[in-house]
């Protein structure tokens, strides 16, 4: 089922992308601001997500603008 795919596929950027920012803040390396406000976007369409299980065309713009540097 496609939207199965979709949502797999989606986590997996987001899980990938934040598993990036852990290890730099582990090796206490600072976080850009560029890459807090990353964090925070992450945040908001994750929490978007799972209070109405729905991704919108311009979350998933967001997210790809986000996981396509």
């Amino acid at each position: 089922d496609r939207r199965g795919i979709l949502n797999g596929e989606l986590i997996l950027l987001i899980v990938f992308r934040l598993n990036n920012l852990l290890v730099k803040k582990f090796n206490n390396k600072k976080l850009t601001e560029k890459e807090l406000n990353e964090t925070y976007t992450l945040e908001r369409k994750i929490q978007n997500y799972k209070n109405f299980r729905t991704i919108s065309e311009p979350i998933l713009s967001d997210i790809d603008k986000i996981t396509n540097k």
